[in-house]
C-alpha cells in the first residue's frame, strides 16, 4: 500500500535517504566494491551498510559482481550497479542534425542513431525527438517502461521550465516549453540543457582530466559557446545564459546590429569568422598561399599544418581571441582545466597556438586541453545527464 505524505520527511527519514544514496553512489563509482570497503568509503557503520546493501539488492539497483573474491578463505561479495535496472536516452539536438543514444545506467551505449534535423522546426522537431527516442528503445528491445530519463542538449539557453531562448538555428523552437511537452508525450523524466553545458558535463563525468571539480568547455564550430562546471555542478545562471561567451565584447564591434544578434566574439571566432578573416587576408596579402577564398576552416587547418604562412597567421589570430575568452572565464571562476571542443575548437592544430596565446596574457598558469571526444562530446554529455537523472528517478528513497 502506498502512503501519501502530506508534509516534509522527518529527520530520521532524511538521514535514511542520505545514507542509501551515499552507498549507492559509492557502489556506482567504485564498483566492484566490497561491504567492508563501503564502510570505509562512506564512514557508515557496518550494520547500516549491510542493511542498505540488502535493500538495494532486493530492489535490483545493484547486483553481486561475478568472479570477485577476497583471496584466501571464504570469498567476499563484491557489488556493482545493475546495468539493467533502467535505461536512459541522450539527444544532441543541432541545427543540422540530431544525434541520439540509448545507454544503460552504468553508461554503456546500446543503440545510437543520427539523422538530419527536421527543417520544418518547432513541433516537427519535437515529434522527431519523440520518434527517435521510441525507435531507439524498440530497436534495442528495451521496454519503454524501463527508460527512466531523456536528456536533450540544445542550442540556446534554457529557462528553469525547459523553455529555450536564442535557439535561432532551429525555427519555432523558442515558443515551445520543450521539457513539459516531451514529458507529457513520452511519460518519462526529461532534462533540457544547453548543448555546450551538456558537453561540459560529459567531459567532467568522463574523468578524462583527473580528479577535478571545476572545468570549462569552450566549443567553437558554427557558433561559439562555453559550458562551465563549478564544484561539480553545471553553472547556469538566473536565466540559463551563463556561458554565452559569443557575446563577449571581443573580435568585432559589440554595438553593431549583427553583434547584438549573434555576438561579437562569434562573428570573429567561428566557421564564418574564419572564412571572413581569410577573404580579408587574401585581399591584403601578397604572400604565396595555397588557400582560395572558398577554403573551409578544415582546409585552413590542413594548410597551416603543412606550413602555409597565411593559414598559420589566421590560426594565430583566432588563438589570440580564444585566449582572451579563456582569461575572461578564468578570472571569474578559475577552472582546473579548459577543454577546447567543437569542429574547430577540437582541431589539434589549434591547441598549441591557444596555449601560447594564453601563456602570453595570463597572470597565472592555465591548463588547456582539447576534447577527447571531438564532436561527440555533446551526445556523451546528454547521455551522462540522462543517466544521472535516471538513477534519481529509480532510487526508491526519492519517491518517499
Amino acid at each position: 500500500m502506498n502512503v501519501i505524505r502530506t508534509g516534509p520527511p522527518d529527520h530520521h527519514e532524511l538521514v535514511r535517504r542520505t545514507n542509501e544514496s551515499m552507498v549507492l553512489s559509492a557502489i556506482i563509482e567504485h564498483a566492484p566494491v566490497s561491504r567492508s570497503k563501503l564502510v570505509e568509503i562512506t564512514g557508515l557503520s557496518k550494520p547500516t551498510v549491510l542493511r542498505i546493501v540488502s535493500a538495494h539488492l532486493e530492489n535490483k539497483l545493484i547486483r553481486t559482481a561475478a568472479g570477485s573474491t577476497s583471496g584466501a578463505g571464504r570469498p567476499a561479495d563484491y557489488y556493482e550497479a545493475n546495468p539493467k535496472a533502467g535505461f536512459a536516452i541522450g539527444i544532441d539536438l543541432g541545427g543540422t542534425k540530431v544525434r541520439a543514444a540509448l545507454c544503460d545506467l552504468i553508461g554503456r551505449i546500446i543503440e545510437e542513431t543520427t539523422e538530419p534535423t527536421d527543417h520544418h522546426g518547432g513541433m516537427a522537431v519535437v515529434a522527431q525527438i519523440e520518434r527517435i527516442a521510441k525507435s531507439l528503445a524498440k530497436t534495442a528491445k528495451v521496454p519503454w517502461r524501463l527508460v527512466q530519463s531523456v536528456a536533450i542538449g540544445s542550442p540556446g539557453y534554457v529557462a528553469d521550465d525547459g523553455t529555450l531562448a536564442a535557439a535561432a538555428n532551429i525555427a519555432g523552437l523558442e515558443t515551445i516549453a520543450l521539457r513539459r511537452v516531451l514529458e507529457r508525450s513520452l511519460r518519462v523524466h526529461v532534462v533540457v540543457e544547453n548543448d555546450v553545458n551538456a558537453a561540459a558535463f560529459g567531459e567532467f563525468a568522463s574523468g578524462s582530466f583527473g580528479s577535478i571539480r571545476n572545468l570549462a568547455v569552450i566549443s567553437i564550430g558554427t557558433g561559439v559557446g562555453a559550458g562551465i562546471i563549478v564544484d561539480g555542478q553545471v553553472m547556469r545562471g538566473s536565466r540559463g545564459a551563463a556561458g554565452e561567451i559569443a557575446y563577449l565584447p571581443l573580435g568585432d564591434d559589440p554595438t553593431s546590429t549583427q553583434a547584438r544578434l549573434s555576438g561579437s566574439l562569434e562573428l570573429a571566432v567561428s566557421g564564418s569568422g574564419m572564412r571572413r578573416a581569410l577573404r580579408h587576408a587574401l585581399s591584403d596579402s601578397h604572400e604565396k598561399t595555397s588557400l582560395k577564398e572558398t577554403a573551409t576552416p578544415a582546409q585552413i587547418f590542413t594548410a597551416a599544418a603543412s606550413g602555409d604562412a597565411l593559414a598559420r597567421e589566421l590560426i594565430e589570430q583566432q588563438a589570440a581571441l580564444i585566449a582572451r575568452a579563456v582569461l575572461s572565464i578564468a578570472v571569474v571562476c578559475d577552472p582546473d582545466v579548459f577543454v577546447l571542443a567543437g569542429g574547430i575548437g577540437a582541431n589539434p592544430t589549434l591547441l598549441d597556438p591557444v596555449r601560447a596565446a594564453v601563456a602570453a596574457i595570463a597572470p597565472f598558469p592555465i591548463r588547456i586541453e582539447r576534447s577527447a571526444f571531438a564532436d561527440r562530446s555533446g551526445l556523451l554529455g546528454a547521455t551522462a545527464l540522462a543517466r544521472q537523472h535516471g538513477w534519481h528517478m529509480l532510487f526508491p528513497a526519492d519517491e518517499a
